[in-house]
């Protein structure tokens, strides 16, 4: 079975560039359409109804997010395609939707048409519909979406106590379930969510300020909303009590 996708790119040699490799190193897709503005993708996509949207951000004629906003069906994997670090990166980053940085090079995108394909076959709630609501929440993300194996799971940002490395892997906290995840590490998700109230205490931990009930500067040790203990680096306690006003 072949996975029907529509490119959309505005820079001529880079749509035939994409297209090539496509056609050349992805043998489980089939490109049906190549659109260069919005329009023309609106009407692609809406025609075909593919599996798979590859689309660029930016666009000479139109936006790749009004694309999003404006088809009928959003069932569609997405991966967007970027040549700078556009202001909806992250956005996208808490979504789950894919995105590729140019230069694309064939790996990354070949791992992106995989995961695409395998969140098709599954049936897995399509991540463009989350990005569309931090859109109308004025670029305000009220969730983040992880890969829990093969799942993805999309948590209400406010529930998350805390993000924690274990071995290889890390763990999120969320009325008290863990999700484990891989491929990532704890500093992405520091930088990822310094702007909701998200504190580094220690190497290895990420702690939801919101969460924190008690702190004792003495023992180095922090008590979330649900019990859990967690410990403090020394180099951190100053700033932490500074900022949470406990001790």
């Amino acid at each position: 079975m072949l996975f029907s996708v529509v490119l959309v790119e505005d820079e001529p040699l880079s749509r035939i560039f994409l297209r090539n490799l496509l056609i050349e190193f992805c043998p489980d897709v089939h490109v049906v359409a190549t659109a260069s503005t919005e329009e023309q993708a609106v009407e692609l996509i809406n025609h075909h109804n593919p599996d798979i949207i590859l689309l660029d951000i930016e666009l000479q004629q139109g936006s790749g997010l009004e694309v999003i906003k404006r088809i009928k069906n959003k069932s569609s994997q997405v991966i967007f395609t970027t040549a700078f670090d556009h202001h909806a990166v992250k956005a996208i980053q808490f979504s789950g939707i894919q995105y590729l940085q140019k230069p694309i090079d064939l790996v990354s995108l070949q791992a992106a048409i995989s995961i695409a394909i395998n969140r098709k076959q599954s049936g897995e709630c399509v991540a463009s519909e989350h990005l569309l609501t931090t859109m109308k929440n004025d670029n305000t993300p009220l969730c983040l979406a992880i890969q829990c194996g093969e799942k993805m799971e999309h948590l209400v940002i406010q529930h998350i106590s805390q993000i924690y490395s274990q071995d290889a892997h890390l763990v999120i906290v969320a009325e008290g379930k863990s999700y484990p995840i891989s491929n990532s590490d704890i500093k992405t998700y520091d930088e990822l969510l310094k702007a909701h109230n998200f504190i580094r205490v220690h190497l290895n931990y990420l702690v939801n300020k919101t969460h924190i009930r008690s702190f004792d500067k003495k023992a180095l040790v922090i008590v979330l909303s649900d019990g859990a203990s967690i410990p403090v680096s020394a180099k951190k306690a100053d700033e932490l009590q500074m900022r949470i006003g406990k001790g």
